[in-house]
């Protein structure tokens, strides 16, 4: 009995590794993808560029959240959520390079990462 109430309980860190290193190919290929646009096609302002980014960015911690619970038979939620938790930490420490940023910013980022992650398992175990 108790084997199987722990068995319930397990996070697999092998799909969780999958997702965010899938989640981290989609946005160099979109970022490419953009940036050839930006450079050829079309110019962009900082600020617009900025807010594509931000919004792909979520829009990939869905994907990576939906694709983590549809691997799993439970927890989505919690496989969605330490799926967008750790990528959004490691666009963090790949932002902190080029510029610094405020602790507050980071939690902030990380809770946004953790609850749109949390989402995302919530619809992928459920569809």
């Amino acid at each position: 009995m108790f084997e199987k109430m722990n068995e319930n309980r397990s996070i697999n860190n092998i799909i969780i590794f999958k997702v965010v290193l899938l989640g981290i190919i989609i946005l160099l290929f979109l970022s490419i993808i953009m940036a050839i646009f930006s450079r050829f096609f079309f110019s962009l302002q900082t600020n617009t560029l900025n807010t594509i980014l931000i919004i792909t960015n979520f829009l990939i911690i869905i994907l990576i959240g939906f694709f983590a619970a549809r691997k799993v038979e439970n927890n989505g939620w919690l496989h969605g959520g330490l799926s967008g938790l750790i990528y959004m930490l490691i666009m963090i420490l790949i932002g902190i390079i080029s510029i610094p940023v405020s602790i507050w910013h980071v939690l902030l980022l990380s809770f946004i990462g953790l609850l749109v992650g949390s989402i995302g398992g919530i619809i992928g175990i459920n569809f």
